[in-house]
């Protein structure tokens, strides 16, 4: 791996992405580094690393052992996000947190074993901030952590480097789902997984109101067990909406649209290109061949999804969405769904957590976790979409020079070690805590088992691929075809555009 990356930094320099300083010490340490991606090493060098239930075990590192000395490796990451910092450095002020916990024993183990010590800085738009210091080769950020719709766009002006001659890309750590979406011909700048929370915490799901399906004595009756439907492959649209008009109720004056109400569904506008995604549908979809893309808007799957989602999403007498209540529409849909004023809420992950696990209310609503519904029973699986304004991943910024080796190492390592961090955050914050009952727990492995990512609407072609189905619903008026035409050109152009700066990268 190193020479293809020596022919990659050698196409760097010419081009001055990188400091001259760094890059001929970069250039010395490449000349002598182990590739990382190699398999274990013969002589059988091991390490500890933390198996579920906080015990050891000495498993062979899929990399060789290396220690850096003390070297400071400095991540910039999201301040909005309840994970964004924590998930890489641990609260020293903070007590009795088991996420926090975990992360400091890894944190700890890596600076003990490895000889790297992590430190974060938390911004509220990292890529925004890194930005103009990456492209002069001054940033002094060594791992940028962002949303993804802020950090793929940004591999056309060079800000990052490939990670494919980098990192062992196909160890399980990493999230492949990821690598497989966001990878662009044969180009790896992204990658999610264990190393991280805000991946998954960013991942939308459908919750339900336990007792008000139960109350409801004719639904339940017909339908039976939720949870068997969603396992049968019965969790479609259509039931999801007949669900939803049997609950459904005005506020005390007999209006709609008002916080006063009761609703089947508690959405935001965001969630309609969420439900699209439910029937596995990407504004663009990936072909067989390197680069090869297609704008999907108009295929005959995505209009029939949209179609569909736009019936329940407009219905005002069943559904309540977050900008029809005005600046206090999230915490107001939030409080709702909690007071037992809702069947189902589509939101992220993160909502569990940060809404309903943490809520001092005594008289929380008993709450279940489904999947995002299917398009229909033929459907092979269930899409559950991640939120692109939010949902993370890491790259290495290209101004990396001096501690890209250790940087990559790291990396590895968060991987690696991730699995305790993990379990904190999933096995006993999610599921021992936050869910009530084992079927919650079998959802949620399904819904992350099953998450999708849309390039579309990461980068956003055209300028309005991330909002076209919402910005639609929104209008009130069913124009998908209409609308997408007015943009498609532009969105072709800047889609040949992308795909021509991966192919043209020396990143």
């Amino acid at each position: 791996p190193v020479l293809p990356f020596f022919a990659q930094f050698t196409g760097v320099l010419a081009t001055n992405a990188a400091p001259p300083a760094a890059a001929l010490l970069l250039l010395a340490a490449l000349l002598t580094l182990p590739a990382l991606a190699a398999c274990s090493k013969d002589d059988g060098e091991t390490s500890v690393r933390p198996d579920t239930s906080g015990t050891t075990s000495e498993e062979a590192l899929p990399f060789e052992v290396k220690n850096f000395g003390g070297q400071e490796i400095h991540v910039i990451a999201r301040s909005n996000h309840t994970y964004g910092e924590m998930q890489f450095v641990a609260d020293e002020e903070l007590s009795s947190n088991q996420i926090n916990d975990a992360v400091a024993t890894r944190n700890n183990l890596i600076e003990d074993t490895y000889g790297i010590k992590i430190l974060c800085t938390a911004d509220g738009s990292p890529m925004a901030t890194a930005r103009p210091l990456i492209t002069a080769g001054l940033c002094e950020y060594d791992i940028i952590c962002d949303s993804v719709n802020n950090m793929l766009p940004m591999v056309s002006e060079k800000c990052f480097w490939s990670l494919d001659d980098l990192l062992n890309l196909s160890e399980s750590y990493y999230d492949q789902r990821a690598n497989d979406n966001l990878r662009l011909g044969d180009k790896t700048y992204f990658v999610a997984g264990d190393m991280l929370i805000t991946d998954d915490d960013y991942t939308y799901c459908c919750l339900y109101n336990k007792d008000m399906y139960a109350d409801n004595t004719s639904l339940a009756a017909k339908y039976g067990d939720i949870y068997d439907i969603v396992r049968n492959g019965k969790w479609t649209y259509d039931i999801f909406y007949e669900m939803c008009k049997a609950v459904s109720e005005p506020d005390e004056n007999g209006q709609w649209e008002t916080a006063g109400g009761t609703y089947g569904n508690i959405s935001e506008g965001y969630v309609t290109a969420i439900w699209v995604n439910g029937a596995g549908v990407r504004t663009v979809e990936k072909g067989a061949e390197p680069y090869s893309l297609t704008l999907n808007v108009k295929s005959d799957r995505s209009v029939a999804a949209f179609n569909k989602v736009f019936e329940i999403m407009s219905d005002k007498s069943n559904t309540i969405r977050v900008e029809q209540l005005g600046d206090s529409g999230w915490s107001d849909t939030a409080k709702m769904f909690q007071n037992g004023q809702g069947l189902f809420w589509g939101t992220n992950v993160s909502s569990i957590t940060a809404n309903l696990l943490s809520s001092t209310s005594d008289e929380i609503v008993s709450f279940g976790v489904l999947p995002v519904p299917k398009l229909d029973e033929e459907q092979d699986t269930y899409y559950n979409g991640i939120n692109a304004y939010q949902s993370s991943v890491i790259g290495i910024p290209s101004s990396n020079g001096d501690n890209l080796e250790a940087t990559a190492y790291l990396i590895e390592l968060l991987g690696y070690y991730g699995q305790g961090v993990k379990d904190a955050y999933y096995e006993k914050t999610l599921k021992l805590q936050a869910v009530e009952e084992d079927a919650d727990a079998e959802m949620l492995d399904l819904i992350f088992n099953t998450r999708l990512y849309d390039l579309g609407a990461i980068f956003n072609w055209g300028g309005n691929l991330i909002g076209i189905y919402s910005s639609v619903m929104r209008s009130g008026s069913n124009t998908l075809i209409s609308s997408f035409e007015a943009l498609e050109t532009a969105a072709q152009t800047a889609m040949d555009q992308t795909i021509q700066d991966y192919k043209n990268s020396i990143t």
